[in-house]
């Protein structure tokens, strides 16, 4: 019975968590896109997958030409592959968006891009 309690206190706590941290600052809800648009139904906490956000946004092919007036092109980096890193590395949509290139390139080499 104690072990029940300790689960249902262990996973009211992850819970409320989570969902107090969601819809912080939500930018597509704003734009009238649900939730269920990005993340479907099955499990509205993981982020989306890249193949989710591309089938409004575009692959990594249309984002390299469409930010490639920035400098450093954000979506030409190497570090990217064939398109395989996760959009939500940079771009969060519950809070506030940072440039992952930034955890490795600092000081004189750290990169000033906003990140919408």
């Amino acid at each position: 019975m104690n072990r029940l309690r300790i689960v249902f206190v262990v996973l009211a706590l992850a819970a409320s968590s989570v969902a107090a941290a969601a819809p912080q600052q939500n930018k597509h809800a704003a734009k009238k896109v649900s939730c269920e648009a990005c993340h479907g139904v099955a499990n509205p906490i993981v982020a989306p997958k890249v193949e989710q956000c591309s089938t409004c946004h575009g692959d990594y092919k249309k984002l390299k030409e469409d930010t490639k007036n920035i400098n450093p092109n954000p979506h030409d980096a190497f570090h990217l592959g064939n398109g395989d890193i996760r959009c939500s590395l940079c771009h969060k949509n519950h809070q506030e968006s940072t440039l992952l290139c930034n955890q490795c390139h600092v000081q004189s080499r750290k990169f000033d891009i906003r990140v919408p």
